[in-house]
């Protein structure tokens, strides 16, 4: 109780302070540094990988071995709209959305495919 009490008093006696005249140039070239910053280090090269994707998706054609971002390896068998249908295994296709492919499968993946098939006997 006794503290509360004292510390009462001690902030009455406080003097205010000033009220501050605004925002100096050095603030405003400080935010307009830390703005460029994150644009050059975060924006833009996010941008760019996003319209890198999308040019990827359109040129996407019957026939192509690719991924998607689930991890799951495909041949494409058709392409309609925004639905691209996969064969993964023989007679075996799923649909996916277009934008979920992710990248081109690597080259020899359906022949690795096809070996580790005839190896477990199918």
């Amino acid at each position: 109780m006794k503290f509360m009490t004292i510390y009462s008093a001690l902030v009455s006696q406080a003097q205010p302070t000033a009220a501050p005249q605004g925002m100096d140039w050095g603030t405003i070239l400080g935010l307009v540094l830390m703005f460029l910053v994150f644009y050059l280090f975060i924006i833009r090269p996010q941008g760019q990988k996003v319209k890198k994707h999308q040019e990827f998706v359109n040129s996407l054609q019957k026939g192509d071995e690719v991924i998607t971002q689930a991890g799951i390896f495909g041949k494409i068998h058709s392409i309609a709209d925004n639905i691209v249908t996969l064969e993964v295994d023989q007679n075996v296709k799923i649909r996916v959305e277009r934008q979920t492919v992710a990248s081109k499968a690597p080259s020899g993946v359906e022949k690795a495919k096809s070996s580790v098939a005839a190896v477990a006997g199918r």
